[in-house]
């Protein structure tokens, strides 16, 4: 019996709504079958409209979009199933050939990888990304690519057919011939190999063979845009303008919207004499390119330089990016248009865009005070103080004596954690200048501090001056009040209700003043009176928020929130609010969004980027999370700082990124050495990645150094046990537990006494650790799983049942209640595991587990979709096919099990139910 991991994780709240959904889908996979796409595209999404989560119909109806041409239906469709958990080994091949007919090539080698992947998958997933970095011009790398999936399976027709292309294009005609040719012997019906023969024939001159060897390739695929577009272009060069307007009509209204075939009609009119329809064509083409790149522009510096300098003057930003952008690339020695350009994307918040802009020019006009100014803002905004910092002391040496100067290195002192040398700043100009802003600022430093009083003195002084000043009463009235001074406070307040524009201002800080002293129903009396005033007021929309998250009420936080949101364009941490609580909402889409806004904003923040991954792997776009760790880590090593580097390590190991997390964790040990925690988790890593000799290396050095910690005998017995020495292990695990009776000490010693056929033992060990109020989850569920070893079924699921009093929606536990009871032959198995499914929709062992259960009580037809869901989470999980293959054969659908379990047997894998399937097989056969 397989006992799941006992883990925290979030799931969708999919169940299946209509069993009639599982009857779409079947008849979808006959007509499929029968060529008939259309029809099975119409079944699926009846399928998915009773059932919008069911993840094989949205596979499955990706897949019949791309049969049916149409692309951009059969990504969505792929890349809505990844995010619901597909496994991708059965959606990539797919996936990758929505994105390279619609010219997505950039998003096909972010999204389909080879990681995970082995033999003629792997080799497959490397074609697709050598055709896409082909596309990018990046022929080493596609070279690279081509040679590697050769390696992996010879028989590739594709890689010989993608190197071939690869040598067309570096203009090597006759290998790319031999290779094309030997391309064909493999895939005789494969219309990319064919339509690399015409593009050779063609690039050689010989225009008929290339004409007819393009009619094969829409033999093939009638919906080859390239093969048409290539066909249209011989047409016009045999000066055959008949077929060729006949084509690129047919064309045009297939796809109105390519720019290629909208370029190719301003020439056909040009030859046809009709000048108008020429230009409105050639208007066209340039309308679509100007949509997705920059090369509409012209080549006259002048008229480049004066249509960015003329959007940027209308305020059409936009525009202004194109033409700037453009225009620096190929004139980049230019300060001016560089301000310009940077200045619009800090004004966007885009401030890494800023600093990219203004950095390469400064070099050559580092005296610009302008543009030194503004790149010291931008690194302040992008969390960059100590660059901040350096520029503006050059700035202060070079003489230049502006207060803002001075003020903005104060400003970074403090956000580089220099607190004493940014006040020490602040105090010195404010006593050369005590103006109200810095008075302000440095009455806050104070203030946060805690030193309230000499913030206290501060806002006194700036008060007296300046009597009728919101801000300054707002500054004194706070400060008082966070000294307990409640009544003087509220005079400060009362003042600014008398004050022109002072009345919101007062009941915002009244409603903080009543929720300070516990009265919540004030409070939000008061802020809702204000929005009732100005609906789109941001502090009284905050203070709602946040008072709805003090009471806990999570909906109503987030209505606040997305108000906020949709009123402050720059606020990151609105936005970070709002990813957290969606995810805890178990919204996917929503979560992302709010975290990639937060990042376009601030795209440094550790705080944002670890909020961004955290989406990402909820929304199941690892690699994504897997580049963002990578960002973490480097910022962090700017710092040099350890903790930050063992946090992001333990995030790459929960995501199975292990080197990643060896080298993270090596660096951080570099800059704390003798952190046992560190220590501890570098060496276990190691050893999970088979790194004996460095493991053994560290743990040597940490029981020289520290031979009384229990840790490092411990570790020396995790070592032993990868070395295959379990009896010598025992021995170290027993001296860390004499010397520390600690759980992590308790759990290596059970284990290895359970590893020796000692559960007794090991059980007795853990249930001396089973006292108590709180008793660590570890150790509960190890001690499951020894009953289970012991087949001691009653007290396992005791224990289960116990741990689910403390946690009973936790969907793993219920799982694994299910296949006990299962075990014992109780009938609560079944309930059990339709609870777990309700928590859990799209985990596979779950859909195994309920589906499984469901056809075992004669429940076949009800079971079958969620073993449907179970195999299309997890491909390779050859007992999920062979319940599949039950299941059909249950139904009397004995052709349908019969294919499963030849897919089965031809995987040559072992799982626990492979006597039962031989057994089915012999069945069905009639044998």
């Amino acid at each position: 019996m397989k006992l799941f991991p006992f883990i925290f994780i979030f799931y969708s709240s999919f169940i299946f709504a209509d069993l009639s959904s599982s009857e779409y889908y079947e008849d979808a996979v006959k007509r499929l079958n029968n060529n008939d796409a259309k029809g099975a595209v119409i079944q699926l999404k009846n399928a998915i409209k009773q059932a919008p989560n069911m993840l094989s119909a949205h596979v499955l109806l990706g897949k019949a979009y791309l049969d049916s041409g149409e692309l951009g239906n059969a990504q969505s469709e792929l890349e809505k199933a990844n995010e619901l958990g597909a496994d991708s080994s059965l959606t990539f091949g797919h996936l990758a050939k929505a994105y390279m007919g619609q010219a997505k090539y950039q998003k096909l080698l972010q999204n389909i990888k080879e990681e995970n992947l082995s033999g003629a998958k792997q080799s497959e997933v490397l074609v697709f990304r050598g055709l896409a970095l082909l596309e990018l011009g990046q022929l080493q790398l596609a070279k690279e690519s081509f040679n590697k999936a050769l390696f992996i399976d010879a028989s590739n027709g594709l890689a010989l057919s993608g190197k071939s292309l690869m040598l067309l294009r570096e203009g090597k005609l006759k290998r790319a011939e031999e290779l094309i040719q030997q391309a064909l012997k493999l895939e005789e019906n494969e219309a990319e190999v064919w339509n690399v023969k015409a593009s050779i024939s063609h690039s050689k001159g010989k225009l008929e063979p290339a004409l007819e060897e393009y009619g094969r390739v829409l033999e093939l695929n009638k919906k080859h845009l390239d093969a048409s577009l290539a066909r249209i272009g011989i047409y016009l060069d045999l000066n055959k303008n008949g077929d060729a307007r006949e084509k690129l009509t047919d064309l045009r209204n297939e796809y109105p919207y390519e720019p290629r075939a909208a370029y190719l009609d301003s020439i056909l009119y040009k030859r046809e004499g009709r000048q108008a329809e020429a230009m409105k064509a050639l208007k066209e083409s340039s309308d679509i390119l100007k949509s997705i790149d920059s090369k509409v522009i012209t080549n006259s510096q002048s008229l480049y330089l004066l249509a960015g300098m003329a959007f940027f003057d209308v305020k059409d930003y936009e525009q202004a990016t194109v033409y700037l952008s453009g225009y620096i690339k190929k004139y980049p020695n230019q300060l001016g248009p560089r301000k310009l350009l940077a200045s619009v994307y800090f004004d966007d918040g885009a401030y890494q865009k800023s600093i990219d802009t203004l950095t390469p020019a400064l070099v050559e006009s580092s005296n610009d005070i302008a543009a030194s100014s503004l790149l010291s803002s931008a690194y302040l905004r992008n969390g960059q103080a100590k660059l901040a910092a350096q520029l503006l002391e050059k700035m202060i040496k070079a003489g230049v004596e502006d207060t803002s100067v001075k003020r903005d290195l104060a400003i970074g002192y403090i956000e580089l954690g220099q607190q004493d040398r940014g006040i020490k700043a602040l105090e010195a100009i404010y006593k050369e200048s005590p103006n109200q802003q810095i008075g302000t600022m440095l009455a806050m430093l104070y203030f946060k501090q805690g030193e309230a009083n000499k913030a206290l003195t501060i806002a006194e002084q700036l008060v007296k001056k300046q009597p009728e000043n919101l801000g300054l009463l707002n500054l004194l009235g706070s400060i008082q009040g966070s000294l307990g001074q409640f009544a003087s406070a509220k005079q400060q307040f009362i003042k600014m209700a008398a004050i022109k524009g002072g009345k919101t201002i007062s009941e915002l800080n009244l409603g903080k003043l009543a929720l300070a002293q516990g009265n919540t129903s004030d409070a939000k009396k008061r802020y809702l009176a204000i929005l009732k005033d100005e609906p789109s007021n941001i502090a009284g929309l905050t203070e709602l928020a946040r008072l709805e998250s003090f009471e806990g009420n999570i909906k109503q936080q987030i209505r606040w929130l997305e108000k906020l949101r949709s009123l402050q364009v720059k606020d990151w941490q609105v936005r970070l609010q709002l990813s957290g609580l969606y995810i805890q909402q178990k919204q996917r889409p929503a979560s992302l969004e709010a975290a990639l806004e937060a990042k376009k904003i601030a795209p440094k923040r550790p705080g944002v980027l670890e909020a961004l991954a955290r989406s990402y792997i909820f929304s199941g776009k690892r690699d994504d999370a897997k580049y963002i760790y990578s960002q973490m880590r480097s910022i962090a090593l700017t710092e040099s700082d350890a903790k930050a580097l063992y946090g992001i390590a333990q995030l790459q190991a929960n995501m199975s990124l292990l080197q990643d997390a060896v080298e993270t964790l090596s660096i951080a040990h570099e800059y704390q050495p003798n952190n046992e925690a560190i220590q501890t988790r570098l060496v276990e890593i190691l050893l999970q990645t088979k790194q004996i000799e460095l493991a053994q290396n560290l743990i040597e050095k940490i029981l020289a150094a520290k031979p009384k910690k229990a840790f490092g005998y411990r570790l020396r017995g995790d070592l032993l046990v990868h070395k295959g020495d379990a009896k010598r292990a025992l021995r170290f695990y027993r001296k860390a537990f004499k010397k520390d009776n600690s759980v992590d000490n308790a759990l290596g010693l059970s284990l290895a006494l359970s590893r020796l056929q000692k559960d007794k033992e090991a059980t007795k060990v853990l249930e001396g650790m089973n006292k108590g109020e709180f008793v660590d989850a570890r150790i509960s569920m190890l001690l499951t799983e020894l009953y289970l070893k012991q087949t001691l079924y009653k007290k396992a699921a005791k224990k289960l049942e116990s741990l689910l009093k403390q946690v009973p929606e936790q969907a793993m536990l219920l799982n694994n209640l299910a296949n006990v009871y299962d075990a014992m032959g109780d009938k609560r198995a079944l309930s059990i595991a339709a609870k777990a499914y309700k928590l859990a929709s799209t985990n596979a062992d779950i859909n195994d587990t309920y589906g499984w259960l469901l056809t075992k009580s004669g429940q076949a037809e009800n079971g079958l979709p969620y073993l449907r869901e179970a195999h299309i989470r997890n491909s390779d999980n050859l007992e999920v096919r062979y319940h599949i293959a039950k299941t059909l054969a249950d139904l009397s659908r004995d052709k349908e099990a019969l294919d499963e379990l030849k897919i089965i047997f031809s995987a040559k894998g072992s799982f626990p139910s492979e006597s039962n399937a031989r057994l089915l097989e012999k069945e069905l056969r009639k044998e």
